[in-house]
């Protein structure tokens, strides 16, 4: 019997709710994929209980036990560390919470996601980065959906976004442009190599810091980069493909994933993307 995952990405300005399913090996069919116009600022809204009423009614209509959901942050706070190697989901929680109370003022008002950075080295450590980000809206949104369904969890895109890398043969480069930040990351065999966050305050401040961390990575040359994000739109794109000369485009699922059904469902959205990306990372945990 094939195992069913629901997920529910709640991004910037959209929602998607996504069904996959799988077998047990590594193909998996889509067996739903619905988005919406509104995203996380209009969920917490007066009129989100309205919205959210929209969302579930979709969640309802996939034959799954339970739901993963994917929160859009409004920025994010990187910190690498060292976490001894093996360590159990339980020690991960502790060793974040102690980073936390150094790092952060007040820790309690964030959430963390964790990730391998750098390369696989045979040590009694291993790297990792904290993504730390304001737990909320994420927060409140999570609460709204698991007052209706069981959540299994709760993460950020971009941890999700790692396991597209998974499917490539060359390093992934993503570019995430957001209101209140930009983020370019590389990853490899869905572990993090290059991780950059900065808070910006307008689209020409992106721009420009965009350009001077694109312009100065020679490895882009040839993995080219994919871009996401509020401030993403076709003007925007085509300007840093000029000043860069690098291959741009936008966010999308690689052609070598397994996944069957593709073609009956339109999953060029970002947030489609992203809740893919959720849905084959739950299969793995």
């Amino acid at each position: 019997m094939g195992i069913s995952q629901t997920v529910c990405t709640v991004d910037t300005s959209e929602c998607a709710v996504i069904g996959l399913e799988s077998s047990g090996g590594t193909a998996c069919r889509l067996t739903a994929c619905k988005t919406f116009p509104f995203g996380i600022g209009e969920l917490v809204s007066d009129k989100g209980k309205r919205l959210l009423k929209k969302v579930a009614r979709q969640v309802g209509k996939i034959k799954s036990e339970e739901m993963v959901l994917c929160i859009a942050p409004e920025t994010y706070l990187p910190l690498p560390a060292y976490f001894p190697a093996g360590a159990d989901p339980a020690q991960y929680q502790e060793l974040c919470r102690m980073e936390a109370e150094y790092f952060l003022n007040k820790p309690d008002d964030y959430s963390c996601d964790v990730t391998g950075y750098g390369e696989m080295t045979e040590s009694l450590h291993e790297k990792k980065l904290l993504l730390f980000y304001p737990a909320e809206p994420c927060r409140t949104v999570s609460d709204m959906f698991s007052a209706q369904y069981p959540v299994r969890f709760s993460c950020s895109p971009h941890l999700s976004l790692l396991q597209l890398s998974l499917y490539e043969n060359k390093p992934l480069a993503t570019l995430e442009l957001e209101n209140n930040y930009f983020l370019l990351s590389i990853s490899k065999h869905g572990r993090l190599e290059k991780f950059i966050c900065r808070q910006v305050k307008s689209r020409e401040e992106a721009v420009f810091f965009t350009i001077k961390e694109l312009s100065g990575n020679p490895l882009l040359r040839e993995t080219g980069v994919q871009i996401t994000g509020s401030r993403a739109d076709k003007s925007i794109i085509t300007l840093i493909g000029k000043e860069t000369s690098l291959k741009t485009k936008p966010l999308g699922i690689p052609s070598s994933i397994p996944i069957s059904n593709l073609e009956k469902f339109s999953v060029s959205s970002p947030a489609a993307v992203k809740a893919i990306s959720t849905a084959l990372m739950a299969f793995r945990k």
